[in-house]
């Protein structure tokens, strides 16, 4: 019996974790702007650059953040499972 709020505990964590990977992926960094760069073509093409990097970076911490985040709830699903095999 006092196996049952060890694994309450547990799943509380990993689905915090979950929680807490969602929300990390859904607020990445913004796309650089700048004013008046109608004249200058150097810093014009330096913005879109470094706002592809920008992009293909958002992209890569948004399948990691995803990740992690299925990665927490299956864990707090199966400590929500192997707290009902340990009461049986």
């Amino acid at each position: 019996m006092i196996l049952y709020p060890i694994w309450i505990l547990f799943a509380a964590i990993f689905f915090a974790f979950a929680y807490q990977h969602w929300r990390l992926g859904q607020g990445l960094a913004r796309p650089f702007r700048i004013r008046d760069v109608e004249g200058d073509e150097v810093l014009a093409g330096f913005v879109e650059d470094f706002n592809q990097y920008i992009e293909s970076t958002n992209a890569l911490m948004r399948s990691q953040h995803r990740t992690a985040m299925v990665g927490y709830f299956v864990a707090g699903l199966l400590a929500l499972v192997s707290m009902f095999f340990s009461l049986a």
